[in-house]
């Protein structure tokens, strides 16, 4: 929060500076946008590696072995594509739009700035909620799971719907503070308006496509998996497999799987309860810190 806060302030400073002082014109804003997402990057590097965090950035404690790389690029690869696609799609349409004259593809960026309006406050809802449904899928809580979901998607609908009609009431006082060419300030308001037509959908896809990831996504969906992700951390929290009712090969006991090779600990969170602030591995292939905080799961 506080990174992004930093980058969007020196941002909105910078712009003006470098713009009407400096006379640098789009290059100023090329500049002061760059300056911004520097600082902010910046800013998470130092945090990280002054060490206060439980999370590390530090080559020691990477891995990209036992699928955690092939995890990673299960969601990130799709999060890629869709933003590579949405820049796609707005060359594409402001090459269109050239032979149109150049108040159109004026008209069409701030429509396009007015529908990110709503975009942008759901897509916040989105990955907010996004935590909060990876813990619920950790611990295996479906039934709280389905709450938040649903509450998420009716807020986030609601949200949409409000923030589309503020958009559609107030098209031409907002692109009239872009724009004072009246042609380009009809184009815009026209455009605006039509992209509008989808705003209160914005919050139901960042919902849903944040919920996916929160359960694993691509890996969970792809890989045709039986078992929400994480299921296999908990020992008794899934039902025997065998027909006998005995249990499954590798297993441990009524079908959960045995989280550590040491036979003297059935459970990670036996392990964990342990606190000596030792690492050791488990057969999942993961090793789990326990001096950071004793009595969990690190």
């Amino acid at each position: 929060m506080v990174g992004q806060v930093l980058g969007n302030l020196l941002n909105v400073v910078l712009d003006p500076l470098m713009i009407l002082v400096f006379g640098w014109e789009i290059a100023g804003a090329a500049i002061a946008t760059v300056i911004g997402n520097v600082a902010a990057a910046v800013y998470y590097i130092l945090f990280f590696l002054r060490g206060k965090p439980s999370l590390s950035i530090c080559w020691r404690d990477c891995a990209l072995g036992d699928g955690i790389c092939a995890g990673v690029l299960s969601i990130g690869i799709p999060a890629s594509l869709a933003s590579i696609l949405m820049s796609v799609s707005q060359m594409v349409m402001n090459s269109l739009m050239a032979d149109y004259g150049d108040m159109a593809v004026a008209g069409i960026g701030v429509a396009m700035k007015v529908s990110t309006i709503t975009g942008l406050i759901c897509m916040g809802i989105g990955q907010g909620v996004q935590p909060l449904l990876g813990f619920c899928v950790g611990a295996k809580t479906w039934e709280r799971y389905q709450k938040l979901l649903r509450f998420s998607l009716l807020f986030a609908f609601g949200l949409g719907l409000c923030m589309t009609g503020l958009c559609t009431l107030f098209t031409v006082q907002i692109a009239g503070g872009f724009l004072t060419d009246p042609e380009a300030l009809d184009y815009a308001v026209q455009f605006a308006r039509i992209l509008l037509t989808t705003g209160p959908l914005f919050g139901l896809f960042y919902v849903l496509s944040n919920a996916l990831q929160a359960m694993g996504g691509g890996s969970f969906l792809a890989g045709g998996q039986s078992e929400p992700p994480g299921a296999d951390l908990y020992p008794g929290a899934l039902p025997a497999a065998g027909a006998d009712g005995g249990d499954r090969p590798g297993l441990g006991p009524a079908g959960g799987r045995s989280a550590i090779s040491d036979p003297g600990v059935d459970s990670l969170p036996d392990l964990c309860a342990s606190g000596d602030g030792t690492v050791k591995e488990t057969d999942i292939g993961k090793c789990i810190r326990t001096d950071s905080f004793p009595g969990t799961v690190g």
